[in-house]
This record gives structure tokens, C-alpha cells and sequence, in this order.
């Protein structure tokens, strides 16, 4: 595998602009680990550092790096912006890559990419040159040695034991990492195999040297909640290390990391779960699964970390659940099955209690035909001007648009065509969703499966009914997730990176959208 890494402060994904397509750089399939970035080696130096902490920026993860000093319109093209270098790393690469700037490692300054692979590796590697001292990693750590918590022998998790391809050939870390810079800590999630028991992990790095932290590794990953669903025993539902797949960015809020769960392949018994975690003593604070008396309801949001938003001081996180089962609300509890559901889970001290929730008016047609709700991301949007400041932008494999006021989410209305219990409800405009859009400058920029790159503006705290720009490059299953850099509400680049090429050998068409 290779790990094309940046000397830039963006991190993002792949470039286009409408009507002309350049192939800059291949990749095996899945791997999501293409970093491209401004070949400019001088200037680069100049650039306003721009530290990426977690998915997407920041706990909103709205995707707009608007501090981008140096790449513009003008500069990114053929001739002046391109691959700078590359690194081999041990395994697939999911995981977004997150940066640091002005780090002081035991062998002097560096700026940091940090990088986890399937194969339960970790790695930082300087991000402006891999020459002279830094031909290789500044440190690479691996989950699977005794020195990081694991037993003797200890493997990543043959995709094979779980029966399916949905990640091969090993499952190890599948999510984006988060780093408090604080503490220079990188957090991690890593499941292994050790003595024919599956095992999943949270680990609190050293960003200097990779060494556990403080009471890390946690003990492993477990949970038990009241409730009768599938898998259950005596009325007690216990997590599944095994089934459970960890493929949400990890979230770091007021002291505790938050970590969610889908499943493999729909394998299982599985259920949707969310957990916190002190982030200093790594001790479980809070857990809820989506499906204590039912089954599924997993979340995934295509690797998405799930926003927080601050409208009080203990914070609210926003979660959409895919395909599972329902049960009747109000009153919302821990008991309710929150199948085809955007929930909101409000934050107190590292507890999780669901505060609102929504269900499309076709919830079970969406089960039934596995058009999880839950595909796509939640992208939160900054308070808008009317009667709904705080807003939610949703969009599942049906390819239906919504808009939903955080502070209400709408509750569920069964029957009708639409959903009449929101701010908007927009079918048919996109493809669906298994990426996240993105928001920048009142403009919100989306790709679907099969579908072209959309750009949406809002006015009013409305959403356009239908797109206001569209490219002319589609992108097969499963679409992409924009990004957005710009200089304020200046120099707009929408960035993404075509991974419909999975099932071949290689993949990275590059694409440049000027943003308007």
C-alpha cells in the first residue's frame, strides 16, 4: 500500500473542475488514503498552519477549511500542483489521515500526518519531506504487541471470520482517529484477534513517540443494556467485539471520546451502539444501543464522525440510524428502537440521552427494501436566519434530502408521501447518499451514488429545491464526500475523491470544482 502524504495544512481528498478531468494519482480500491497536495515546496513553508484534529476539521464536521491562505483557483492545476511524495505503509488505509503543526518530536520539529491502517498500525510521518532523516516514519507503533496492550500472538481479524468482503483481507482500525492536542494524545480504536477471542480496544497514544498514555489500552470494549433483542440473554443485551464494527470517526468532547457502532456485512447478532469514554481514565461513562428489544439499527454514516453541536454547554451529538427495527415514541428512553432514525443524544458529563428523534413517514418501506436512512452523514449546519436557527441536513440511500431543525427533530407521522414533520423534505434531486455533504458560504455541496456533484444554496434558512450548479463528472456507487477550502468567503475549492473504481485495481480520478 502506499500513503501519498501532504506538505500542506489541507488534507483533503481529490480535485476537479467541471468539463476538465485529470488523473493525477492511482490507488488500490477502498483504501481512502489519497492526500494530494500543493507542489509549490517553497511557499508551502509560508502557509497558515491549519491543524485537522478530527474528521473533517471540527466537531461540526461541516468540511470547510476557511483558512486556506495558499491554494486558490489560479494556482491548483496541472502544472503547479501535484503528488509531492509517498510512504508504504502496512495495510488498507481507511481512516481519514489527521494533522498536526509545530510538533517538537525527541529529534527536533516536525509537522505530523498521523495514519492508521487495517493491519492495526499506527504511523506519523513528517508532512513536508520523507528525504534525508525522514526516509521513514517518524514512529510507527503497532496494536497488536504486548507493548500496546495485546496478548502474545495477537492478529488483526481475518474478514473471513466474519463473513464478509465488505473489508479485506484483515479488519484492524477502520475508523478515523481524533488527537487532543492538549494532552498530544491520538486516540484509536483497534480490534484484533488473541487466543481465538475477538477483542476491540480504545487506545491514547503519545503523538511524540506512539508508547500507550496514561491507563491505556482501555480493557476491551463491552457493554450490557437492558432489553430483549436479538441476541439476547435473561433480558440482558451484551456488545459483540466480534460483530460489531467501529467505522464512525471517533468524537472528542468536554474531556470524553465518543464511539459508535455498525455491523459486518449486517452480520451477526448485531445492534446499533454509541459509547463514551472518559478520555483520561478511558472508563465507560455512557452507552445506548439503537435496538435493545429488536435488531440492526447500526451506524455508519460512511465513516462520518457525528457533529456536536453547543447550543447548551453540555453539548447535543447527532446520529442517523440504518435499517432495524421500530418501536413507537414518545416518550423516548433507552428502550425505543430507533430503526431508520435521526436521533439526537444529549450530552452531560459523558452520559447519552436521547433528547430527539425523527422517522420517515416510510420508515418501513426503507427497512424493508434495505434503504438505510443511516448511509449518509449528518451535515450540521451554522444557525440560520427564521424560525429554525439550529439546522440538520440528512440524506439516506433513498436520495431524499432533509432538512430538520436540531432542536425539534419532528418525531415521527407516518402515512401521506412525504415527510410533513420537517423544515424540508426534497426527493428525487440527488442520488443516494453514502458519503456527507459538505457546507460552505451558505452553499451546500453534495455527490450521490450515480450521480454528479450538486451544489444547493440555502437562503432563509431554506434549502434550494433543486441544485443550483451542477458538474458534468458523475461518480458510480458509492459517490463521494466534499470538502471545501477557501480563504474566508474567498478562493472556494471543492475537493472529493472518486472511490467507484473499488472493485478494480486502481482508482483516483481527480476532480477540481470552483467553488461560486
Amino acid at each position: 500500500m502506499l500513503l501519498i502524504v501532504v506538505s500542506h495544512i489541507f488534507y483533503s481528498f481529490a480535485i476537479s473542475q467541471p468539463g476538465r478531468l485529470d488523473r493525477k494519482t492511482c490507488a488500490r480500491a477502498m483504501c481512502l488514503l489519497a492526500i494530494i497536495a500543493g507542489a509549490f515546496s517553497a511557499i508551502a513553508q509560508r502557509a497558515t498552519p491549519v491543524n485537522v484534529l478530527t474528521w473533517r476539521y471540527d466537531n461540526t464536521h461541516a468540511g470547510a477549511n476557511t483558512h486556506e491562505t495558499l491554494l486558490t483557483t489560479a494556482n491548483v492545476n496541472a502544472n503547479s500542483f501535484g503528488k509531492l511524495f509517498s510512504a508504504a505503509v502496512d495495510g488498507y488505509v481507511y481512516a481519514q489521515p489527521l494533522y498536526v503543526s509545530g510538533i517538537t518530536m525527541p529529534n527536533g520539529a516536525v509537522h505530523n500526518v498521523i495514519y492508521a491502517t487495517e493491519h492495526d498500525s499506527v504511523y506519523a510521518f513528517d508532512a513536508d519531506t520523507n528525504g534525508g532523516t525522514n526516509g521513514q516514519p517518524l514512529w510507527a507503533a503497532s496494536m497488536l504487541d504486548t507493548a500496546h496492550g495485546a496478548t502474545a500472538g495477537a492478529t488483526t481479524v481475518p474478514s473471513t471470520d466474519i463473513g464478509t468482503r465488505d473489508i479485506v483481507p484483515e479488519i484492524g482500525i477502520t475508523s478515523t482517529p481524533v488527537y487532543d492536542s492538549a494532552s498530544r494524545t491520538i486516540y484509536v480504536v483497534a480490534k484484533s484477534k488473541e487466543n481465538g477471542m475477538y477483542i476491540q480496544r480504545i487506545h491514547a497514544l503519545s503523538m511524540l513517540t506512539g508508547a500507550e498514555q496514561a491507563n491505556s489500552p482501555s480493557q476491551p470494549i463491552t457493554a450490557t443494556v437492558s432489553g430483549n433483542g436479538n441476541g439476547s440473554s435473561g433480558g440482558q443485551l451484551t456488545f459483540s467485539a466480534m460483530w460489531q464494527m467501529n467505522r464512525i470517526a471517533l468524537d472528542l468532547f468536554g474531556g470524553y471520546l465518543y464511539v459508535a457502532f455498525g455491523s459486518h456485512g449486517d452480520n451477526g447478532p448485531w445492534h446499533g451502539w454509541v459509547m463514551a469514554y472518559d478520555a483520561t481514565t478511558l472508563q465507560q461513562t455512557g452507552v445506548i444501543c439503537l435496538s435493545p428489544n429488536g435488531f440492526g439499527n447500526g451506524v455508519w454514516s460512511a465513516g462520518a464522525g457525528l457533529p456536536i453541536d453547543t447550543v447548551n454547554a453540555s453539548g447535543r451529538l447527532f446520529l442517523s440510524a440504518g435499517n432495524g427495527s421500530y418501536t413507537s415514541y414518545p416518550p423516548l428512553s433507552s428502550d425505543v428502537d430507533f430503526g431508520d432514525s435521526i436521533v439526537r443524544l444529549d450530552m452531560n458529563n459523558g452520559s447519552l440521552t436521547p433528547g430527539s428523534a425523527f422517522t420517515p413517514f416510510n420508515q418501513a418501506t426503507l427497512s424493508s427494501g434495505d434503504l438505510d436512512q443511516g448511509s449518509g452523514g449528518e451535515l450540521m449546519l451554522p444557525d440560520q436566519p427564521g424560525s429554525h436557527p439550529h439546522e440538520l441536513i440528512q440524506v439516506g440511500k433513498e436520495g431524499r434530502i432533509l432538512v430538520l431543525d436540531r432542536d425539534n427533530l419532528g418525531g415521527y407521522a407516518p402515512g401521506g408521501s412525504s415527510n410533513t414533520n420537517i423544515i424540508q423534505d426534497i426527493p428525487k434531486q440527488t442520488g443516494g447518499l453514502w458519503s456527507t455533504p459538505a457546507y460552505w458560504n451558505s452553499h451546500v455541496y453534495m455527490w450521490g451514488n450515480g450521480d454528479f456533484l450538486k451544489r444547493f444554496d440555502l437562503a432563509n434558512g431554506l434549502l434550494s429545491t433543486t441544485p443550483v450548479d451542477t458538474a458534468n463528472v458523475t461518480s458510480l456507487f458509492p459517490g463521494a464526500s466534499p470538502v471545501v477550502s477557501a480563504n474566508g468567503a474567498t478562493n472556494g475549492i471543492v475537493w472529493a475523491i472518486r472511490t467507484d473504481a473499488y472493485n478494480f485495481e486502481w482508482v483516483g480520478d481527480l476532480i477540481r470544482v470552483r467553488c461560486k
